[in-house]
């Protein structure tokens, strides 16, 4: 047996012992790939056999929606385990989440999203050969990441409650403990909430020194940019970057560009923009000083008129540039 789908929602009048059934029958036949999703409506699903699930010797791939308490036995071992991927998943303590992932020694893939923990403890992530990690969720918890020397890319979207933001304002609340973990990685994906930038630029410390892609989005559009040229200084040999929704309210410190900006950046994109002011704002700056530029990308928001957008490109095609290999390009 190969695989294993389970989707509970859509399996309304199935008694919950027959769905155990069928786990536990594709655990005992080696089944290499398993993806088990539940639901909180109609009922509560508990009756995972947790103690065949995390002891297979033949998982290959595992997903989990469980918005429940997940009990993860004492003993675990996933010794063939490569891809991970938790959603809605609610764990007891740190400690149950360290016992999980330790189990899994050779894990290349893992996707956390929604991730909760009833207890607020450190969390220590060992992982020599993770290659992908994806963390999607509200705030970041302590994270304390020992040996990920394989990690390529990553892809990070911290949200906040609104109850929380004022906290949030104040401290990292698990921010730098996060970043600093990611010191082998090469490409970032990152969407932080308001705020965060700024305190991770004041913050001092050493990371993204192999980075050489990255987007940054704030989904809400409220830092104004504030941070993301200071954050940039952690990323000196950065090549792409992409950034999206350009507040029309952005400003950049015009005396001072980060190293990698001038020497290193080779792409520059800026997606679903819908403000003149505040993109030709910050192409100017990069154009002014990206000094081995090879492209700029600009894709404009479906919403303006074709008029408009023939406008921009104009300017575009006007503005100096330092690098006189530099394409700019504008949809």
């Amino acid at each position: 047996m190969e695989q294993l789908r389970l989707n509970h929602i859509n399996m309304l009048g199935i008694n919950d012992s027959h769905v155990c059934g069928w786990i536990s029958a594709s655990l005992w036949r080696g089944v290499k790939e398993i993806d088990l999703v539940f639901g909180r409506w109609p009922s509560h699903f508990t009756m995972l056999p947790t103690a065949l699930l995390f002891t297979s010797k033949t998982l290959v791939r595992l997903k989990l929606e469980f918005p429940d308490v997940m009990v993860v036995p004492i003993h675990v071992c996933l010794p063939c385990l490569k891809t991970l991927v938790l959603e809605s998943v609610e764990f007891e303590d740190g400690g149950s989440v360290e016992r999980l992932l330790s189990s899994c020694p050779v894990l290349e893939d893992l996707s956390i999203s929604n991730f909760q923990l009833f207890a607020m403890l450190d969390i220590v992530i060992d992982l020599p050969s993770l290659v992908y990690f994806k963390y999607h969720g509200f705030r970041a918890y302590n994270y304390s990441f020992g040996n990920m020397p394989s990690l390529v890319t990553a892809d990070i979207n911290i949200s906040v409650r609104n109850s929380e933001r004022e906290t949030i304002y104040r401290r990292s609340h698990g921010l730098v403990e996060l970043f600093e973990g990611l010191g082998n990685v090469k490409s970032l994906c990152l969407s932080i909430y308001p705020g965060a930038l700024p305190i991770l630029s004041h913050t001092r410390f050493v990371a993204f020194q192999k980075l050489l892609h990255l987007q940054i989005f704030d989904r809400l559009n409220t830092w104004k940019g504030k941070g993301l040229f200071e954050f940039l200084e952690f990323s000196p040999n950065l090549q792409t970057l992409v950034t999206c929704k350009v507040s029309n309210e952005v400003s950049f410190p015009m005396e001072k560009v980060p190293s990698c900006v001038v020497y290193q950046l080779k792409e520059f994109k800026v997606l679903d923009f819908d403000d003149e002011s505040s993109l030709f704002q910050m192409v100017t700056y990069i154009l002014n000083n990206a000094t081995v530029l090879d492209k700029l990308t600009i894709t404009t928001s479906q919403d303006l008129k074709l008029e408009k957008k023939f406008k921009i490109t104009q300017r575009l095609s006007s503005i100096p540039r330092c690098s006189n290999k530099c394409q700019v390009m504008s949809y």
